[in-house]
């Protein structure tokens, strides 16, 4: 990604003509560049505020002023915005004790044992057989092949005699 060149200028506290001059002469934009409102790489952004960006001393910011009372013998000062309602140590420790209250689990009852879910679908009966018509009932027992050995029953009827259709 790229920024505007005007954009780092004004970022850096710099002219854009002079920050442009600058990158032309490092050749981190075109020689032929001409307007500041030309890009520049977010690389070369990087590079440009990490060196014109004040930096305070490491010492300054660690060891306090010699003059300066000890940090532990000054309260500090706080100022709430108007409006703000501040509560009382007391009414905080009213507060939560309440909530101590009413977060403490209620009697514990032992889980009642339950019956499995029932099916949602009961299984269906089998359906009986269609009845079979007279034409194409099934065989007799007796018309069974059989092994030579078994002999056969004997039958109540007679088979029915073919005859022959004459066209």
């Amino acid at each position: 990604m790229s920024v505007r060149i005007h954009e780092l200028a004004k970022r850096l506290n710099m002219e854009g003509k002079d920050l442009l001059a600058l990158l032309k002469e490092r050749g981190y934009v075109a020689a032929d560049t001409k307007s500041v409102s030309s890009t520049v790489s977010k690389i070369y952004e990087e590079i440009l505020v990490k060196e014109f960006t004040p930096q305070e001393p490491a010492a300054a910011a660690v060891a306090p002023a010699p003059d300066a009372p000890p940090a532990a013998d000054v309260a500090p000062k706080v100022r709430a915005p108007a409006g703000v309602f501040v509560r009382s140590k007391e009414e905080i420790d009213r507060q939560k004790e309440a909530a101590k209250a009413a977060a403490a689990p209620a009697v514990v009852r032992p889980p009642v044992p339950h019956a499995p879910p029932a099916a949602r679908h009961a299984p269906l009966p089998p359906r009986p057989a269609p009845p079979v018509p007279a034409s194409k009932a099934p065989a007799p027992a007796s018309v069974v092949s059989r092994p030579a050995s078994v002999p056969a029953p004997a039958a109540s009827a007679p088979p029915p005699v073919r005859t022959p259709v004459s066209a």
